[in-house]
């Protein structure tokens, strides 16, 4: 579970340190491990970026469930997630440099409407990238669905851990080179950079406590969801046992605003639920 985010020199995810969800929340966000966490907010104010954060900080972000990945260590976009302290032979790797989250450091599962693996833009260009199975079984899913049927299929998984009795995430290896085993230190000395972050990763995620509780992360599950579909989501969410798992959501439904009590609801604008709330009524 993740219970408190903090940023401060924070570059990995650019525009999510000056956000407005941050900038109003300048000691950090608190999540709540009692009841789903929902982040609400006009358009732009950083819930995405948000749970993009989140979802790299849990290494769930490539292929939508915690998992090592060489796209967090050699990938295009791996240098914007590592600082390299000092000089370049301090050898001094920091993944996420100026993000603190207090965590328990368990795994999560990430949904966000058309993810395909690896963050490619079509499913063959996935399959050639190191996400052959993952691209295969994502294209068998949606094949001949409309975006709604898509949506529900996509999210199937996810709201099976939901309703399910004992979640059962483990941090997976998928596209991922760096081996299992830490390497020794003689031979660390002369590792390339990529393999001196593929080891940060290994000694940070590789050994997470047994009761570390799951985590479930979802950008705007509501898109191309019919009304009933929708509300049968928010349904399941409220519902969920929050001791065996945590639930973060961003959101532009109006669900949760309508249903306050059930929500831990975390505002990126002070007073936006209150203002939604007055045009509903």
């Amino acid at each position: 579970m993740i219970t408190q985010l903090t940023a401060s020199g924070f570059t990995a995810v650019p525009y999510f340190e000056t956000s407005l969800l941050m900038q109003e929340h300048p000691k950090g966000i608190t999540f709540s491990t009692k009841r789903p966490n929902v982040i609400v907010g006009p358009n732009g104010a950083g819930k995405s970026a948000l749970l993009k954060t989140l979802a790299l900080q849990t290494l769930s972000y490539q292929t939508g469930e915690s998992a090592f990945d060489d796209n967090y260590t050699r990938g295009l976009d791996s240098d914007d997630y590592w600082h390299q302290a000092g000089y370049r032979w301090s050898r001094d790797f920091r993944y996420l440099n100026g993000l603190e989250v207090a965590t328990d450091g368990a795994p999560a599962l990430y949904y966000q409407p058309g993810h395909i693996p690896g963050h490619d833009n079509s499913i063959a260009a996935s399959m050639m990238c190191g996400y052959f199975d993952e691209a295969r079984a994502y294209g068998t899913l949606i094949k001949d669905k409309s975006s709604g049927q898509r949506s529900q299929a996509l999210l199937e998984k996810l709201k099976a851990l939901l309703s399910g009795d004992k979640p059962t995430l483990s941090y997976q290896y998928v596209n991922w080179h760096g081996g299992t085993q830490p390497l020794a230190v003689d031979r660390l000395r002369d590792a390339s950079d990529c393999t001196l972050r593929a080891e940060v990763l290994k000694k940070r995620y590789g050994n997470v406590a047994a009761g570390a509780v799951p985590v479930v992360l979802m950008d705007e599950p509501e898109q191309s969801l019919d009304a009933k579909a929708e509300a049968l989501l928010w349904r399941q969410i409220a519902d969920a046992d929050m001791s065996r798992l945590q639930v973060i959501v961003a959101t532009h439904s109006l669900y949760p605003m309508m249903h306050p009590e059930h929500f831990h609801l975390i505002e990126a604008v002070p007073g936006y639920v209150a203002e939604v709330q007055s045009l509903l009524s």
